[in-house]
């Protein structure tokens, strides 16, 4: 059945601190908290405000502002977790941020400090209201990964838990006995830490939008936007519904899975443990192929297989659904094989016929960090899907001007006249046969929105930033892999699902089955 209507909130809200509420010993200790943070945070970043001369200034080869770059790293990775995380998400901004910088920054997205083991056996057993012993015959102590946020651990379910997460998650859940699943646990005083770092973030920012020249960046909005994405990976009931529309739109197609939500509350989160390959392992494999004799065929053929395929999904959630996997790197996606019988007829054939077929399933996890869009964007963003294909710098650049802050006038007729040069560029390539790289072609478009001032919306930039990302890991599986083609595919469900969400199913179940359906090949190898 369809998620219910708590989806994805579209405003979540860092609790805030009433005063009013507090004793005076408590307003005074809040106060002396504050003040001690602010100094704290002051002695770290107080030295990129020296260097930023030599930075910016007076640097000829660029190794200061190299340096400076990497002082903000390390400066936002001792501020804490709230700092971390407006890292993370300012890397994928090249709207506001030089494309060195967020190089930089995509450091942070590396493991963090696990928490003690005790903290989470207290925290599971206080939020389920069972001992560990009770629920699982095993749990590994150990996390399989530490982030900003939480951490994750392996563990296998009693019948006791069986019985209780079934209970939890409805009559569509089938755990049994011995199922392993996958537990995350919220770090300590993450929630208390990102108050008080709000607070202090929010004063930064009306200060700073004292200064004329910085008024372009809407600090205020940009905060509104960061508060909102964060809020919703500190939250892992709101993670949780996600995972729950993510496997509704998803309901169709075999070969794209979703960890499935069982339990959860504000602090943990219980899912499904889902087995796989990194895709980083079947990258590596199509980035050495030049070097390989034996075996190049089979890497080749399901390489195919996976950039068609992982492509294919995300344009549909970008297009269609409107509900976006927005932290997609290659860690967060596995690759398993699937039985020939539920491949498409084509690979029945095949079969049949003495071929020996592998179907592959991407299974997408990790959907802390998601974004979708108010409808007039999302109508933008088609738009401007819609005139990449065919190369309309005019229309992209007017569909990019919906959902970005600018004023009318001289600034917004160079961006249209900067647009149409460039895409008449693109078009000329491909008009000549030559390749044109889809992520090339959008970085190109941002460098044109940073350069012109503009900022684009937060969730219409997660968008377009994770296409980009997505269109590099394809083309490194495929250099053959036609975005354009898929894309158009897309723009084809979305049409049919406004005509009938039955012609819209119908639609999406003929592209999944042309996503995965190339030509006869060998059997391909799963393993690593």
């Amino acid at each position: 059945a369809r998620p219910n209507s708590r989806s994805v909130p579209d405003r979540l809200r860092v609790r805030e601190i009433q005063q009013s509420d507090l004793s005076w010993l408590e307003r005074v200790l809040f106060q002396f908290t504050m003040a001690g943070r602010a100094l704290w945070l002051l002695i770290i970043f107080s030295p990129l405000a020296f260097m930023a001369p030599l930075a910016f200034l007076l640097d000829d080869n660029g190794q200061w502002r190299k340096a400076w770059g990497v002082r903000l790293l390390k400066a936002l990775e001792a501020a804490g977790p709230a700092f971390m995380k407006w890292g993370q998400w300012a890397a994928a901004r090249p709207d506001i941020l030089p494309p060195d910088f967020c190089a930089i920054l995509e450091a942070l997205h590396q493991d963090a400090p696990a928490h003690a083991y005790g903290y989470t056996k207290r925290v599971l057993e206080e939020d389920m209201g069972h001992s560990l012993d009770e629920m699982f015959v095993h749990f590994d102590s150990v996390p399989l990964a530490s982030g900003t946020i939480g951490q994750v651990h392996a563990a296998s379910l009693s019948e006791r838990g069986a019985e209780v997460l079934n209970g939890a998650a409805g009559p569509a859940s089938t755990c049994k006995p011995g199922d392993k699943i996958a537990i995350k646990v919220r770090h300590p005083d993450v929630e208390e830490a990102i108050t008080y770092d709000f607070i202090i973030m929010k004063a930064m920012a009306r200060l700073a939008n004292l200064f004329p020249s910085l008024e372009w960046l809407h600090l205020d909005e940009m905060m509104w936007q960061f508060e909102t994405i964060l809020c919703g990976q500190v939250d892992f009931n709101v993670e949780s519904t996600k995972l729950e529309h993510f496997n509704y739109n998803f309901r169709m197609w075999k070969h794209i899975e979703f960890p499935k939500p069982l339990w959860s509350s504000s602090q943990a989160l219980i899912e499904s443990y889902e087995e796989g390959v990194s895709l980083q392992h079947y990258i590596n494999r199509g980035d050495a192929m030049g070097m390989l004799e034996e075996g190049q065929e089979e890497t080749a053929e399901l390489n195919k297989r996976l950039a068609k395929l992982g492509l294919t999904a995300v344009l549909k959630m970008m297009v269609v659904d409107n509900l976006i996997h927005a932290d997609l790197h290659p860690g967060n996606i596995l690759v398993r094989e699937l039985p020939i019988s539920d491949g498409t007829l084509y690979q029945r054939m095949q079969a049949l016929f003495g071929y020996k077929v592998t179907v592959p399933q991407v299974v997408l996890v990790d959907a802390g960090m998601t974004t979708n869009m108010q409808e007039g964007d999302s109508h933008n963003l088609v738009s401007f899907f819609k005139a990449l294909s065919i190369f309309n710098g005019h229309d992209m650049a007017e569909s990019m001007i919906g959902f970005s802050y600018i004023e009318p006038g001289q600034v917004q007729e160079t961006f249209v006249s900067k647009m149409d040069n460039l895409m008449a560029y693109y078009r000329g390539q491909a008009e000549s046969n030559s390749w044109v790289a889809f992520n090339e072609c959008l970085a190109t478009c941002m460098e044109c929105v940073r350069e012109s001032r503009m900022q684009i919306e937060g969730n219409v930039c997660t968008v377009i930033v994770t296409s980009m990302m997505l269109a590099e890991l394809q083309t490194r599986l495929d250099s053959d892999c036609h975005v354009m083609q898929v894309l158009n595919n897309a723009l084809l469900c979305k049409s049919a699902a406004i005509v009938s969400p039955l012609l819209g199913d119908l639609t999406e179940w003929y592209c999944n089955q042309e996503a995965i359906t190339l030509r006869p090949c060998q059997t391909l190898d799963l393993k690593e």
